[in-house]
């Protein structure tokens, strides 16, 4: 770019010519630092490299259109191989993929292997929900099966596509390895066994389908360092769920969940980092299982999730993201925020019970915010809750349930000496608690007629005495 400088209209007065000389001496080193500049800022992206669903492969996205071989041949085209055979496909391909805004209606399973390692897929935007997606694949098959799959890949990147099971699909999108256990033995045969691993998906929206997104099957290996970034898990029985038994290294940064059983489903264990997990109408919000000798640790900072009553998915099973069905009044109670068992050590700072739904004709006061369970160990800092805070529970065989609180805040009927569960065989500790003593007045609304600060609270297990 072009630097011009008027110096008798800037601050030089004319008389000044030793100063005018200096800055005339600059200016050739002023115009090449701004060219470099220019230079540095300036992205040029060559579209030559980049498969477009529509302008290539002959999508249409219009929503009526069966554009199921036409997304499948753009995701082979950018690979530079349309066998899908071993060995892998050249690096001179483009590996990247860009579906522009419409809805494409998806009737087989889209599928990606180990072929597709390193693919990059992308979309113009999933946000507001299926409804206001701008790219939207529907799956529109009577098949339960899977929109989109993936099959020992490795390095996916995705963005800013909303994955629609329509009510019918079994999941949304599904990463699988290939094992000899478990995998369709051609698959084996045409790539071995491959772990399928290391994706990152920013902004996409995995909704109406059993399981929104379905990491790792109930295999030996491992779906592991996975990284989600402001995506949302809406209108299915579990949004996220992982069932391999060594999910490991997941980060979650804002994932949105609503509308489903379970938002997030570690089935056995793992390790994850979740950043502000927030949402609203779940059954429950988080759920760990198992663990064991090589997972099993999870820490999160900052949960909100609204704690409405919520009906499940099962009783509506046509609700979606914009309209949800109204399940049966029998059927409502408040999300538990976190369901934790086995051997599992869960790390909570900053966790917000909101008040919604205690009170009021369908109020629940009765649901826990928080299970423990055979064995879990679960800390919570910084946090506020309201409602019935906690139940924690071992079976005879477990080892210990213990809860740890401190430093929290308990609010609208959340008085800890009250509303905490605990049998004989598990235990739990809150230091520099305070506790409210607010209530709802007809007349005046929500009043606080004090609060007490409880240093210590605290009840141990049988086996511990």
């Amino acid at each position: 770019g072009w630097l011009t400088l008027d110096f008798d209209a800037f601050f030089c007065p004319k008389d000044s010519s030793m100063l005018r000389y200096l800055l005339m001496a600059m200016l050739p080193a002023l115009l090449l630092t701004a060219n470099q500049i220019t230079a540095q800022t300036t992205t040029t992206i060559d579209t030559s490299m980049v498969i477009d669903a529509k302008r290539d492969c002959g999508a249409v996205g219009d929503g009526i259109a069966d554009d199921t071989l036409a997304i499948q041949r753009a995701l082979d085209m950018a690979v530079g191989d349309t066998t899908l055979r071993f060995p892998e496909t050249p690096r001179t391909a483009p590996r990247r993929v860009f579906i522009p805004a419409g809805t494409y209606r998806i009737t087989r399973t889209l599928l990606m292997t180990s072929a597709h390692t390193n693919l990059r897929l992308e979309g113009a935007g999933s946000y507001g929900g299926p409804m206001r997606a701008m790219t939207r694949l529907l799956w529109d098959s009577d098949e339960h099966s899977v929109l989109m799959q993936s099959y020992g890949q490795l390095g996916l990147v995705m963005s800013d596509i909303c994955f629609d099971g329509n009510h019918k699909a079994q999941a949304a999108f599904a990463l699988d390895s290939i094992d000899k256990d478990t995998s369709d033995p051609q698959l084996l045969k045409r790539f071995g066994g491959r772990a399928g691993a290391l994706h990152v998906v920013t902004r996409c929206t995995f909704a109406n389908a059993t399981v929104g997104y379905r990491c790792g099957k109930d295999s030996w290996t491992c779906a592991s360092d996975m990284s989600f970034y402001d995506c949302t898990f809406s209108s299915c029985r579990t949004g996220f769920l992982t069932m391999a038994d060594q999910n490991l290294n997941y980060l979650f940064m804002r994932p949105n969940v609503g509308m489903s059983n379970i938002g997030i489903h570690f089935a056995k264990g793992g390790s994850a980092t979740i950043n502000q997990l927030n949402g609203h109408s779940l059954r429950t919000a988080l759920k760990i299982d198992k663990g064991g000798i090589n997972a099993g640790t999870f820490s999160i900072n900052g949960m909100r999730v609204e704690s409405r009553p919520f009906g499940g998915y099962d009783k509506s099973p046509r609700s979606s993201f914009m309209n949800p069905a109204e399940p049966e009044s029998s059927d409502i109670r408040r999300t538990s925020l976190l369901d934790v068992a086995g051997e599992t050590n869960v790390f909570v700072n900053g966790m917000l019970t909101t008040c919604m739904g205690i009170a009021g004709n369908n109020g629940d006061d009765q649901t826990p915010m928080i299970h423990v369970r055979d064995g879990a160990q679960l800390r919570i800092v910084s946090s506020q809750f309201s409602g019935m805070i906690a139940d924690i529970s071992t079976s005879s065989d477990k080892p210990v349930s213990w809860l740890s609180i401190k430093d929290s805040r308990f609010r609208f009927l959340a008085d800890p000496r009250e509303r905490i569960t605990c049998d004989a065989n598990s235990g739990y500790e809150l230091t520099n608690s305070i506790v409210f003593d607010d209530h709802i007045d007809p007349e005046k609304g929500y009043r606080i007629n004090g609060s007490q600060f409880i240093p210590l609270l605290q009840k141990l297990p049988v086996s511990s005495q």
